[in-house]
């Protein structure tokens, strides 16, 4: 058999195989629930009333949670193929149930989910 038609195969199993590895290095995107407990993890948190936390980084933080709602939002509306208003509503009600929830633990709890939260 001559080495052009082993060589054929070869090189098609390594290009399969090498487009599936990359396919699995991409990251599925975050389920809006996941990024709607991170809001409300992080809007918790900027609540939290710490003396010595200047007003910049309470403010940084609520801006976090804002970035997780947002991409909550978006991700809710994705799955759902709902309007823009209800994912606000129904991420927005979801995001304050669970504000409280977090707001009744204590912050190293807090701060232990948040270190496991996606990227928005």
């Amino acid at each position: 058999m001559p080495i052009s038609k082993l060589i054929l195969p070869c090189l098609l199993l390594f290009a399969v195989s090498a487009a599936a590895a990359d396919a699995d290095s991409i990251p599925a995107p975050a389920d809006w629930r996941i990024l709607a407990r991170c809001a409300a993890a992080y809007r918790a948190n900027s609540e939290i009333v710490d003396p010595a936390r200047p007003k910049a980084m309470k403010m940084m933080i609520a801006d976090t949670a804002q970035d997780y709602q947002t991409a909550a939002e978006v991700a809710y509306q994705r799955t759902a193929k709902a309007s823009a208003e209800r994912s606000r509503k129904v991420v927005g009600d979801f995001v304050a149930r669970r504000t409280l929830e977090f707001s009744k633990q204590v912050r190293e709890a807090i701060e232990r989910f948040i270190d496991a939260c996606p990227q928005p």
